[in-house]
């Protein structure tokens, strides 16, 4: 993997943003009620998941190969560079679980969600490589549909249903937040991250085709 200047300062944010969060949480009990130690680990993930689905695309924008290295593909770096991001969040994320006395379900469905938000804002960073910044736009309008909107239809279908009708996923935030108590809604939401990464991919190859053929054409 490639590593710049840059690419460190993000992960040292990264680990500070985070390590932030474990560090305060508990101090806040008496100003927050649920600033508990059971709930560090639900904090954790949730301040994790919103920085990468609001923070990191910026700091991030595009995902380039090893410029010593003609053969270095973006989508490899892409891979290599969550993967680090991960491995960088293990220490607290094991931490806060230890502090918050979680299951290993309950753990495994909050990291797992985040690994698949990481998937889907790599593939946007690629995309957005090889489309340009009008992407971003796009993925920033989504973030807000999901995070804002998707709660709000919740709530407006739930009350005229009577709670016989749900969408089978929620904004990612609402997801870790209620599968960490004990509640949510795991495979949807989990398949629905998937898919939109899957979605920008696949855009994002025919893009990349495209570029090389009119190239060499």
């Amino acid at each position: 993997m490639y590593l710049t200047g840059k690419k460190i300062a993000i992960y040292i944010f990264w680990i500070g943003f985070n390590g932030l969060i474990v560090s305060v949480f508990p101090l806040l009990n008496p100003y927050l009620p649920f600033s508990i130690p059971a709930n560090s680990l639900t904090a954790l993930m949730a301040a994790a998941v919103f920085f990468v689905v609001f923070i990191l695309p910026l700091l991030l924008p595009a995902m380039p190969g090893n410029p010593e290295n003609r053969n270095s593909s973006p989508a490899v770096s892409a891979f290599f560079t969550g993967v680090f991001f991960l491995m960088l969040f293990m220490p607290l994320f094991i931490t806060a679980s230890a502090v918050a006395g979680a299951s290993a379900e309950i753990a495994f469905k909050m990291l797992f969600i985040l690994m698949t938000l990481f998937i889907l804002v790599m593939s946007v960073c690629l995309l957005k490589n090889a489309s340009g910044n009008a992407v971003m736009h796009w993925y920033y309008l989504w973030a807000f549909v999901i995070t804002a909107g998707i709660p709000f239809i919740k709530y407006v279908t739930g009350e005229f249903s009577n709670g016989s009708f749900t969408l089978p996923f929620d904004s990612p935030v609402a997801a870790v937040i209620a599968i960490g108590s004990g509640k949510g809604q795991f495979a949807g939401q989990c398949v629905f991250h998937l898919l939109i990464a899957i979605i920008a991919a696949v855009i994002y190859y025919l893009r990349a085709d495209n570029s090389a053929g009119l190239k060499n054409a």
